[in-house]
């Protein structure tokens, strides 16, 4: 049923005196219907939160470690940070990697090409919503020296031999252990 007029008038001023006796800009005001739609819609993915919990309940007075999602068409499950590292080389993100709390009876690790593929084809458009509903830096920002951005990940022989640029199939060979590169940690899921 459509509102009248003279109802939607009445609404707008009661929205502003809200927002007036609430300190909330307009701005602010643009925004928080969107957030709110995506937190009672709930998460796409079970949520990993830094007190242990796994639920997909979006709980905003919490921090996300990570996100269990599915790598279709395998079906295989795995846990993805809900942060990156970047700038860093091959040893600085194995360092990384160990710092991380444990969410499964697997280690930390670093993605192969399929993997990042797989993530960044089918989950990256969900993902991003979370990262943004939690306030999370962006999962992949490119960087001052290179435009694109480039994601570490594993050859096909699980060797560091190259890297994906921030969408799917551009593929670098010949990264050396040495480079700077972002990685974005993934762990299987029990």
């Amino acid at each position: 049923m459509r509102m009248t007029k003279e109802e939607i008038l009445s609404k707008i001023n009661l929205l502003k005196n809200f927002c007036a006796e609430n300190s909330i800009s307009e701005d602010e005001l643009w925004e928080l219907p969107s957030l709110m739609k995506i937190i009672k819609a709930g998460s796409p993915f079970d949520i990993y939160y830094e007190d242990g919990e796994i639920t997909r309940r979006i709980d905003l007075t919490k921090n996300p470690i990570a996100f269990r999602i599915s790598l279709l068409p395998s079906e295989r499950n795995v846990w993805v940070s809900a942060s990156v590292l970047k700038e860093a080389n091959f040893g600085q993100a194995q360092a990384y990697l160990k710092s991380l709390p444990k969410i499964s009876s697997y280690s930390w690790r670093i993605p192969d090409e399929n993997e990042i593929t797989l993530l960044l084809e089918n989950n990256l458009k969900n993902l991003s919503k979370l990262r943004y509903v939690f306030s999370l830096p962006y999962f992949m920002e490119a960087s001052e020296d290179n435009e694109q951005g480039i994601l570490g990940c594993l050859d096909a022989y699980h060797k560091l031999n190259g890297a994906l640029y921030y969408y799917p199939g551009a593929f670098v060979r010949s990264v050396g252990s040495a480079e700077k590169l972002t990685w974005w940690p993934v762990c299987d899921a029990d």
